[in-house]
């Protein structure tokens, strides 16, 4: 295994058809297990496996294809996301040969998607990736948040300008103009729930307001 590879990446104008989704797919694991150099030499021989099914893939080898689809639905191949994203890819090879081009499409770009995670199981992508997604979860959290305080502190605001009968029938008068400020910086509040969610910022603001 290579450690923190160069992934080869195709560029969008290398994808023609969708035998080229599983070969750039293929070509992208090799480069993350084994480098770059290895995509323009012989392969290792532990690896020449991986050669000889990107060319029955190009085929459109029937008898490959037909073997790897039977092996995995009689639950006698190997299953792990590897092997089921080439079976997915020589369907494709299959389909786009009889002129199925939507189904191969289909095919395709599920085998590329399962070959991907092969690669990325390859190297520390995935920790990376998930570290890069939590932190865009927590800042987009605490933006919502934010937006949310702001809708408040505004309704909050127009609720002791004035006076009320109560908390609820301020909430019911405010509403519509509250949700209209809440669709102009990008929170929602649902007509069945406004209202609760209204009387009950104006009770606890009510209640914060009392003298201890």
């Amino acid at each position: 295994m290579v450690k923190n590879p160069t992934v080869v990446l195709p560029t969008p104008n290398h994808i023609e058809n969708p035998i080229d989704i599983v070969r750039a797919a293929l070509n992208a694991f090799v480069s993350a297990r084994l480098g770059l150099k290895a995509l323009e030499a012989p392969l290792p021989e532990k690896y020449t496996w991986i050669a000889e099914t990107i060319g029955f893939i190009e085929n459109g080898d029937e008898r490959f294809a037909r073997t790897l689809v039977k092996d995995l639905m009689s639950g006698e191949g190997d299953d792990t996301v590897l092997s089921v994203g080439i079976t997915y890819g020589s369907a494709a090879s299959l389909d786009y040969k009889k002129g199925n081009e939507i189904e191969a499409w289909r095919k395709a770009s599920y085998s590329a998607l399962l070959l991907g995670i092969a690669t990325a199981a390859q190297w520390d992508g995935v920790a990376n990736l998930n570290a890069a997604m939590k932190a865009i979860s927590n800042d987009g959290t605490e933006r919502r948040h934010a937006k949310n305080r702001e809708l408040r502190e505004f309704a909050v605001g127009k609720y002791r300008a004035s006076r009320w009968a109560s908390a609820n029938d301020a909430a019911h008068r405010l509403k519509d103009e509250v949700a209209a400020d809440g669709e102009r910086i990008g929170v929602r509040l649902s007509k069945q729930n406004a209202q609760r969610t209204l009387a009950e910022w104006f009770r606890a603001a009510d209640k914060k307001a009392q003298p201890l």
